[in-house]
């Protein structure tokens, strides 16, 4: 790790010097202090690439260090050390990712150069998967005749994420995610778009256009693939706001018809946090969907406060496991212990389960042996343009027959 600096906050001058150690031993500059007020100034006059954080401390505790980082707009890699019990390691942790900084993880003590090495090892991989996907325009907030413009010029473009079945990894689709292009190379992601596009009423012209640009992608692909044998299926996001539209259904069986496209290869994902909005519209829009042949996944289960209530009266067919709980699966017993509660819950209630967020083939193991029917991550595939993908496929494909031979 080249010119990789590094700062640790620790109060415990042993450990702390055994930890640097280890990262000199790894080609990175260490740096550690045990005054709060000198690693803030640190941070701040010369930022690092990764802070190694104790959560005990005597001036200041490390959930209060993680706030401040947050509100200083840190970018470091922040690896949480403590000697604290697994369940509160594991919710410093999950602290931190809410309040948006980049965790690369937690590590227990005693120290380890080998848990370190294959720390920093999986966050350097993950970087380099989710560099090809970052923008590079994300601040600010955008204007009316901004989106407007975007929509007309047709600026919002589609990557597919591949989606896989867990048993076989046999590919079996993709769910699209959308991604501003705005000039000079500058590609802008959900989250800084979508509360605009809610807030000047244009939300259904963007689910219009993203559900054309996918359905007709989608109808391409399974006509150039048609001599496999096998139709894909894509996933495409629901907004609040279709909930309202009493012409979607129509609008979307009218496309599927148009692109000569069954609706069963078309899953609609809807977060409980949208659902709630509009409960009476959800349970109708989605019934009507059902109706028609369309599958309807609940998106994020587990990080809102009524998944329980929607499953009950949605008539949801799948279950989509949010990221947050698989990417730590591996460190985690509470993330295993929800994640395989999700997975018995779907299965007893005759629901797909899908786990979002796959990065280790570790992960994919589990996932595997509790019954998880598909998912998605980086371990098979970032999200592509639509362009990319025929070309992956076909090796992708290639690389898994050659891999089945050799297994026999």
């Amino acid at each position: 790790m080249p010119e990789c600096r590094v700062v640790m906050l620790d109060d415990n001058a042993g450990a702390a010097e055994a930890l640097g150690f280890m990262f000199e031993q790894l080609g990175a500059k260490p740096r550690a202090t045990s005054d709060s007020d000198e690693f803030f100034e640190i941070v701040r006059r010369r930022p690092p690439d990764i802070i190694c954080l104790d959560l005990v401390m005597p001036q200041i505790d490390g959930v209060e260090v993680i706030r401040r980082l947050s509100e200083q707009g840190c970018s470091a890699g922040i690896i949480i050390t403590s000697g604290v019990e697994s369940r509160v390691l594991d919710a410093a942790r999950r602290a931190a990712m809410e309040h948006g900084l980049r965790v690369i993880g937690a590590l227990p003590k005693p120290y380890s150069l080998s848990a370190l090495k294959e720390l920093l090892e999986k966050s350097d991989a993950s970087s380099a998967a989710m560099s090809e996907d970052a923008s590079s325009d994300q601040g600010g907030v955008h204007s009316e005749f901004e989106l407007r413009n975007a929509l007309e010029e047709r600026e919002f473009r589609l990557a597919y994420q591949p989606k896989f079945t867990c048993s076989t990894r046999r590919v079996i689709g993709f769910e699209a995610l959308a991604r501003w292009h705005r000039g000079e190379g500058a590609v802008i992601t959900p989250d800084a778009f979508l509360p605009g596009l809610e807030h000047f009423g244009l939300m259904t012209s963007f689910t219009r256009q993203v559900m054309e640009i996918a359905l007709s992608w989608l109808a391409k692909l399974n006509r150039e693939m048609s001599s496999s044998g096998q139709a894909y299926t894509i996933a495409i996001n629901l907004s609040a706001s279709a909930l309202r539209s009493h012409e979607f259904v129509e609008e979307i069986c009218v496309l599927c018809d148009r692109l000569d496209l069954e609706s069963r290869l078309v899953t609609l994902e809807l977060t409980e946090t949208a659902a709630m909005e509009d409960p009476r519209h959800a349970l109708a829009l989605l019934t009507r969907l059902r109706m028609r042949g369309f599958h309807v996944a609940i998106d994020d289960f587990g990080t809102g406060y009524s998944s329980m209530a929607q499953l009950s009266r949605l008539p949801f067919d799948e279950i989509k496991i949010d990221k947050s709980f698989v990417l730590p699966a591996l460190e985690s017993r509470e993330s295993r212990t929800i994640i395989k509660s999700t997975v018995d819950l779907g299965r007893s209630l005759g629901l797909r389960v899908v786990a979002e967020g796959v990065e280790e083939p570790e992960t994919l193991e589990y996932l595997t042996s509790i019954g998880c029917d598909e998912a998605q991550g980086f371990l098979v595939a970032p999200p592509m343009p639509g362009e990319q993908v025929l070309e992956w496929l076909s090796a992708h494909t290639a690389s898994s027959e050659e891999g089945g031979r050799g297994d026999g």
